[in-house]
């Protein structure tokens, strides 16, 4: 009889908890919500989001003047090449090539 009574004040106990809503999703980390924040940023200035060769985000900007005839970088919202004498036309140009400075073709790497 004593083992009915303890199982009858379980149940009654039980019925009297406190009802807990379930656990809320893990928040993400705030540098991946930091970038993804950029990255939404990058879209809506026009851009497309990139992974450079250090793996670091960039964004990549179409520039106004790519295409445009150039003497130097100074010219251009990118970089002046040498390759047809014109600026690039975006914003964030990767690898090596040679840029036109003032009559000179220094090689410039960007990764």
């Amino acid at each position: 009889m004593r083992g009915l009574t303890c199982f009858a004040m379980l149940l009654v106990l039980g019925a009297y908890q406190e009802k807990r809503p379930p656990n809320p999703e893990p928040a993400l980390p705030t540098e991946l919500v930091a970038q993804e924040k950029a990255k939404q940023d990058c879209v809506k200035a026009g851009g497309t989001p990139m992974i450079n060769g250090f793996g670091i985000s960039i964004c990549q900007v179409k520039t106004q003047d790519g295409g445009k005839p150039c003497s130097s970088s100074d010219d251009c919202e990118g970089f002046c090449l040498v390759e047809g004498q014109i600026c690039t036309s975006h914003s964030s140009h990767f690898g090596c090539f040679e840029t036109y400075e003032n009559g000179q073709h220094p090689t410039l790497c960007v990764d």
